[in-house]
């Protein structure tokens, strides 16, 4: 943990480190106030809450291969993913009656509308997430298709005429 404390956007020394980790857990503050702030302010509740995450979904996956008796086994196996999935799709819902309220009502045009821009947003992060962001210049050079704003496909042949050439 110590490591990943002195890993980041500003490289910090280990001994640096350790001597402000020990002075903050001696209850002192740390010798040099730059090390001090970073370390402790910045880096070490991620640190902290990194592990904690790591160890909850370690003991998650061996209680299920205990109640199962099988050590390959998956969140697929006992349908937990499906009640992840289950639950997003609650939440998502349930935020589209929310913000349908909280603009004045719950009419059925409201609810749709909002339930498009809500898909707009998700679906543009998501595919942001995926790699599919950037330019549709970008795109055309490297495949002979690439994909309309629209999403559909579209092709282009080295054999198509130009600007103002007829076929």
């Amino acid at each position: 943990m110590v490591v990943a404390l002195a890993l980041g956007s500003e490289p910090l020394r280990l001994g640096g480190v350790w001597e402000t980790v020990g002075a903050r857990l001696s209850g002192a503050t740390g010798p040099d106030p730059v090390y001090d702030a970073i370390v402790w302010d910045l880096r070490a509740p991620r640190v902290v809450m990194a592990a904690v995450v790591g160890a909850g979904l370690a003991l998650a996956g061996a209680v299920m291969q205990t109640l199962v008796r099988n050590p390959l086994a998956d969140p697929y196996l006992l349908g937990v993913s499906a009640g992840a999935g289950v639950g997003a799709t609650l939440v998502i819902v349930v935020g589209v009656f929310g913000v349908s309220v909280a603009q004045g009502g719950l009419t059925p045009l409201r609810l749709v509308l909002t339930g498009v821009v809500l898909s707009a947003a998700f679906s543009s992060v998501a595919r942001l997430r995926q790699g599919e962001g950037g330019r549709l210049g970008d795109r055309v050079g490297r495949d002979d298709r690439y994909r309309s704003p629209c999403g559909d496909r579209k092709y282009v042949h080295d054999d198509s005429p130009g600007p103002g050439q007829q076929w």
